[in-house]
């Protein structure tokens, strides 16, 4: 019995390792596009434009293809989970990076929200309002004491010291 479920056991256990890969095998790890090869004073540029435009490392971005597109190049790119299409003038310098990810729901939802809030006009803060501190009341002042008359002096009312 204990040597029937210990060879089930093997048999679980090494089907479940058949579906795994390793990281030289591709399958589940995430992988990258084969980068193509082209003149690196065109993909240069705009490796460094998507580093900077998505705040990624450059082993996240990879260029796909280029082509000639009027006096510049377009160079297609993966830059970490999006796409985009980099516009390279003859000098190497990138012209635009434009993002070609198709927008989610939530982001078409979001950026509607943020345009009827924009028509709706400025919303005001609500007013805050203050209280009033009481006034601290003072200290009544002790009465004034009358000390004895000395012979050739006025009467002091002066208060007395605590």
């Amino acid at each position: 019995m204990q040597k029937n479920l210990f060879i089930s056991s093997l048999v679980l256990v090494s089907i479940g390792l058949a579906g795994c890969t390793t990281p030289s095998g591709g399958g589940s790890v995430m992988s990258r596009p084969a980068p193509v090869v082209i003149d690196p004073a065109v993909g240069d540029p705009c490796i460094e434009a998507a580093m900077a435009k998505y705040f990624i490392g450059s082993e996240r971005v990879a260029v796909l293809s280029s082509s000639p597109q009027g006096g510049s190049t377009a160079v297609t790119m993966k830059a970490d989970v999006r796409d985009a299409v980099c516009l390279v003038s003859a000098t190497g310098k990138v012209i635009s990076l434009t993002d070609t990810t198709p927008k989610s729901a939530n982001q078409i939802a979001a950026e509607e929200a943020a345009a009827a809030a924009a028509a709706a006009g400025p919303v005001e803060a609500p007013k805050v309002v203050k209280k009033k501190k009481k006034a601290a009341k003072k200290p009544a002042a002790a009465p004034a004491v009358a000390t004895p008359a000395v012979e050739g002096t006025k009467p002091s009312t002066a208060t007395p010291k605590t």
